[in-house]
């Protein structure tokens, strides 16, 4: 799990290629906690797109709760 503040400085650099008129794609290694989903989360947040889930949706574990998809989605 990076976490908001590790992910903040991505978050900046993509926001500014986007303003240049750049594409990018951002990939997120997965693990058995699911550490890659709630960092794409939290990147979404971070660029002002946040992920609204369909309730019926498994959630990770809430002990991270401190994401913002915690904070948004629960």
């Amino acid at each position: 799990l990076y976490g908001r503040k590790a992910l903040l400085t991505v978050a900046k650099d993509l926001a500014g290629w986007r303003r240049e008129g750049f594409t990018a794609w951002v990939f997120f290694n997965n693990d058995l906690q699911g550490h890659a989903l709630l960092d794409a989360f939290e990147l979404a947040d971070l660029l002002g797109e946040p992920v609204h889930l369909p309730p019926e949706m498994p959630r990770p574990s809430t002990e991270l709760s401190g994401t913002a998809w915690a904070e948004t989605n629960t």
